[in-house]
């Protein structure tokens, strides 16, 4: 009697419910409603797009508003790239039914599009109508979809490819901050979100610089065409490597250290690469962050949004200060600048954590050769 009361649910709820995809959908739904680290994703990304477009506003410019939803998908991307690692050692689930990991991958793309979809085209939907041109309607609507469909692709890969092991969910006491060091992660995401979005943006480019208003709407069905291929791409690559490396993924779980490098003794092997690198690379890595927010945002994606919008005011932004034909290539060096700041801080970051594994491994073969003699 019962499972033909779970049966009859699960009809009525459609095919999307059913099935091991629609279990591990209907699973992911619920946590991202009821665990605190995955609530604090749903409010962080929303609330550094609506604040990283309101700031503009002392100088009275409202050109950002249309792209609030693409950015509040990038920043959602990048802080929700580790699901398996805040599920912690429950992995296991997942591990113990073979041939299952596509439809656990599967249903977590798609429990996080259900989550952060409709948010972000609201939110550029709002955006647009506030900033009432139209000419950028085509930009809002490519580069959010080319995010969020980028954004499925790549957080689910990533999670798998790069997991962060955290404690259990019962045991993180119901602290968002209790979770482990996903700032790699977040650099990565950044990088590869903005890059998903380039194909869109660069034919909308083309529409605006050649007066072509069919090739500028072009961008939007580009931009879902990116979408869909990265969502299908990379989530099929998620569950290939889930399939072939699930168990030692589970081992880093539970030891927080990967398995080539288990029963290591060095203390440095659990530390966060901020903990370990030395005060010049540490300073470094900040300072290349700053000069990637720098050159990307306020120098390079603003002045951007004002040319296209043809407002007057030159404000503080290098670009709007110099002859009209050298505009567009100093926007183009800013955005180069910020991109380079931000992959000079990742490098710095990876080459530390790379060190960390390094000496290890070294520990541990040492110890190896001083067992057999």
């Amino acid at each position: 009697m019962v499972r033909v009361s779970s049966a009859r649910r699960a009809v009525r709820r459609g095919p999307l419910f059913r099935g091991d995809q629609g279990a591990v959908y209907l699973k992911e739904l619920r946590t991202w409603w009821r665990d605190p680290v995955r609530t604090q994703g749903i409010v962080m990304g929303p609330a550094f797009s609506i604040i990283t477009v309101l700031f503009p506003l002392i100088f009275g410019f409202t050109a950002g508003f249309p792209f609030v939803g693409a950015a509040g998908a990038s920043m959602a991307a990048a802080t929700c790239a580790n699901l398996y690692g805040q599920d912690g050692t429950a992995l296991w689930l997942t591990l113990t039914v073979p041939g299952k990991e596509k439809a656990d991958v599967r249903a977590r793309q798609m429990a996080w599009l259900t989550v952060f979809g409709p948010l972000t085209l609201a939110l550029t939907l709002v955006g647009c109508l506030l900033h009432g041109d139209a000419a950028l309607v085509p930009w809002a609507l490519a580069g959010t979809l080319a995010a969020l469909g980028g954004g499925s692709g790549l957080l689910i890969s990533v999670s798998v490819v790069a997991l962060v092991p955290g404690p259990d969910p019962h045991k993180s006491k119901n602290s968002p901050m209790d979770h482990g060091d996903v700032t790699g992660q977040s650099f990565l995401m950044f990088f590869l979100v903005a890059l998903a979005m380039c194909p869109a943006l660069g034919v909308a480019w083309a529409g605006h610089a050649l007066d072509m208003p069919a090739l500028l709407w072009a961008s939007v069905p580009v931009g879902l065409l990116t979408g869909v291929l990265c969502h299908v791409t990379l989530g099929s690559v998620a569950a290939r490597e889930l399939r072939a490396k699930g168990p030692d993924l589970l081992h880093l779980m539970r030891s927080g250290t990967p398995a080539s490098t288990s029963d290591k003794p060095g203390e440095d092997a659990a530390k966060s690469p901020f903990e370990t690198m030395s005060g010049t690379r540490r300073t470094l890595m900040w300072a290349s962050m700053a000069a990637g927010i720098v050159g990307l945002f306020p120098q390079g994606l603003v002045p951007m949004g004002i040319k296209l919008n043809g407002a007057p005011d030159k404000v503080w932004f290098l670009a709007l200060h110099v002859p009209e034909p050298w505009q567009w290539p100093v926007v183009a060096v800013m955005v180069v600048i910020g991109l380079a700041g931000f992959r000079g801080a990742y490098l710095v970051y990876r080459t530390e954590k790379r060190r960390l594994n390094t000496a290890a491994d070294a520990t541990l073969r040492r110890e190896l050769s001083d067992d057999r003699s």
